[in-house]
């Protein structure tokens, strides 16, 4: 996800993922303002970014209200993400928009590896079904 350096595109692709993960504008910029924080004030580099991006947007999503905004700005696509139940959300976002490895997204999520593939293939199954209904209207 992140390249050797940071971009408009790169910035604009982790606000997009805290925006999935947290389901909230203010918890997306809040997680993305304290990564970039800590990149400036520390010797991070680039390459630990999405890592210490991602366990911080994780834990806000996981520890904060459970709750999406209805208009966050992204293609209908992505809403279809959003709307999604946390934790299938969660799974979806990690395992296949991310391309996270199921041991490490399984621990930081806080679940079995099996809960992890279970909660993504039903995010997958939940989004085809809307998709159908939305062809149908």
């Amino acid at each position: 996800m992140i390249r050797q350096q940071l971009n408009a595109e790169s910035l604009n692709e982790i606000y997009t993922v805290a925006l999935l993960l947290t389901g909230s504008r203010r918890r997306a910029e809040a997680s993305v303002t304290e990564s970039l924080r800590q990149l400036t004030e520390s010797d991070v580099r680039c390459e630990s970014l999405q890592a210490t991006f991602l366990q911080r947007t994780v834990s806000a999503a996981l520890d904060g209200p459970q709750y999406w905004e209805q208009d966050l700005g992204l293609p209908a696509e992505l809403q279809r993400v959003v709307a999604l139940p946390v934790r299938l959300r969660h799974s979806f976002v990690l395992r296949f928009l991310q391309s996270m490895p199921l041991e490490q997204c399984a621990k930081l999520l806080r679940l079995r590896p099996e809960q992890v593939t279970d909660n993504a293939l039903a995010a997958v199954r939940a989004m085809a079904g809307v998709m159908v209904r939305e062809q149908a209207a």
